[in-house]
């Protein structure tokens, strides 16, 4: 980039704006815009509307059709998977946006979202197990206390070599820490499960027994 920027300024009587290549990447980034940032989120939207419609009704080939986009989350949050997408969209191809214009404000609005994305999560719990909202709290999480670590290395009288030396630092420790954390919780999910069946188990076995006592006891007394 750096190169044909340069290039570029050269000589100011070079002009890309009715090139054949710059008008092919027009249409093709067009066509990824529509299919992406607007196609499938309005896709999803139309499907998850629908299957909340039809849930009730004969109608539940919506069910099996959906089926990867609810199942994770609560009936009443079953459009979580779409806020999702948004949330990503402004996380990435928002800041990337700005970014062209401002460092600053690109780091500033990232920041804020993170936060708030944080908190509306928190709020509405959308998933049915916990250790899945844990999951997602912690990675929210971890990503403010990235940005705000940037935000505090480009505050620092440090030179650009040294910012990325720390940035870097910084990165590997929170994501070393999040995959630890993670870990954890599933093995703890993992034991926990496993528990919860065993005691069914016993349950069950248990019941059965009171059953056949019950069916051994009946013929007597008749």
């Amino acid at each position: 980039d750096y190169i044909f920027k340069r290039a570029l300024r050269s000589d100011y009587r070079i002009s890309c704006a009715l090139t054949p290549e710059r008008t092919g990447w027009l249409i093709y980034s067009a066509l990824m815009v529509l299919i992406y940032p607007v196609g499938i989120i309005a896709v999803y939207s139309y499907f998850l509307r629908r299957f909340n419609q039809v849930s009730n009704s004969k109608d539940q080939w919506y069910t099996t059709l959906v089926s990867d986009l609810v199942y994770p989350y609560r009936s009443n949050r079953f459009w979580f998977e779409v806020y999702e997408l948004v949330r990503k969209l402004i996380q990435t191809a928002g800041v990337s946006l700005l970014l062209g214009y401002a460092e600053g404000v690109a780091i500033s609005f990232a920041q804020s979202v993170t936060w708030l994305f944080l908190a509306l999560l928190a709020y509405f719990q959308p998933y049915q197990k916990s250790t899945d909202l844990v999951f997602a709290l912690i990675s929210i999480l971890l990503l403010g206390f990235l940005l705000e670590s940037d935000d505090w290395f480009n505050i620092n009288d440090c030179d650009s070599e040294c910012k990325s030396a720390k940035h870097g630092i910084t990165s590997d420790v929170l994501i070393i820490l999040e995959v630890a954390v993670m870990l954890s919780l599933m093995l703890l999910d993992k034991l926990w499960l496993k528990e919860s069946i065993t005691f069914l188990n016993s349950q069950e076995h248990i019941d059965l027994g009171r059953d056949h006592e019950v069916n051994k006891v009946l013929p007597e007394s008749i």
